[in-house]
């Protein structure tokens, strides 16, 4: 290679990583400008309180400039949004498109600028993974302000959450106490029934042995009443050996004894 052509290809080599130290440049002044903007309007945060802002300004926040319709994720909320968003390029459609059906509504109506004069906003929202197999849902919530930039541009800062262990929690916690009204509502219907049941003997037994007590019904009737109180009894016997048997079901104390039996009786 001659040395005309070492130069050259130093010089277009160099002129190249001039051109990305320029684009570098651009890009760090508009994350620094968009930044202070942020950074400007915390204030407004302070209705909300500020633990929520705190809690969620440590996951991640989004800037979008309703005038050129740009979008800034902060590299935090990125990692959370990752594996969500389909195209390289994000974009408020991007995040519409890749969100719950039924969140899209609300998410249209926040990335649209408010008609009337409200500043401040706050809600829920989910986005579906590209890759469904073994992947849940993610749950999100922020909290937002719309205002004005240096330049006048209408922007909406927000703070987002990732809640999707918290959401999974709470569906679980709500499952058993559904599991456990509904356990609650059999056995409570199950001691109404047990109840009746042992009444029903009981009322025998006790009128038999009246009426055996108060007169002298003869040997006959003597035999016949002896006869229904031995039966009510066994009855009874027979019952509290059910509910006891379902005690040791539930405990896991119950055994199975296996014995010979007629299938023609």
């Amino acid at each position: 290679m001659s040395i005309l052509s070492k130069s050259n290809s130093k010089n277009n080599l160099q002129q190249k990583i001039s051109e990305l130290e320029s684009k570098n440049r651009e890009l760090l002044g508009k994350i620094t400008s968009i930044e202070n903007v942020f950074y400007k309007q915390k204030g407004v945060f302070n209705d909300f309180t500020i633990d929520s802002v705190l809690r969620l300004l440590s996951s991640g926040y989004l800037i979008y400039n309703f005038n050129n319709q740009e979008l800034f994720l902060s590299p935090s909320l990125e990692e959370l949004f990752e594996g969500c968003l389909s195209d390289k390029e994000i974009g408020f459609e991007n995040i519409l498109n890749n969100a719950h059906s039924d969140d899209k509504p609300i998410l249209a109506e926040l990335f649209a600028l408010p008609k009337t004069s409200k500043k401040k906003t706050n809600g829920q929202f989910r986005l579906i993974p590209k890759i469904k197999e073994n992947k849940e849902i993610k749950y999100f919530n922020w909290i937002g302000i719309y205002s004005k930039s240096e330049q006048d541009d209408n922007i909406l800062i927000c703070a987002i959450k990732e809640i999707t262990k918290e959401t999974k929690q709470l569906k679980d916690l709500l499952r058993s106490k559904e599991k456990a009204e509904e356990s609650d509502n059999i056995k409570t219907i199950f001691l109404y029934n047990i109840s009746h049941n042992i009444r029903t003997p009981m009322n025998s037994i006790l009128g038999f042995a009246e009426l055996l007590s108060l007169t002298d019904p003869g040997p006959e009737k003597r035999k016949e009443f002896i006869s229904v109180i031995k039966k009510q009894s066994k009855n009874l016997l027979q019952l509290i050996d059910d509910v006891a048997e379902i005690a040791k079901y539930e405990s896991g104390t119950l055994t199975i004894t296996k014995s010979k039996c007629n299938l023609n009786l």
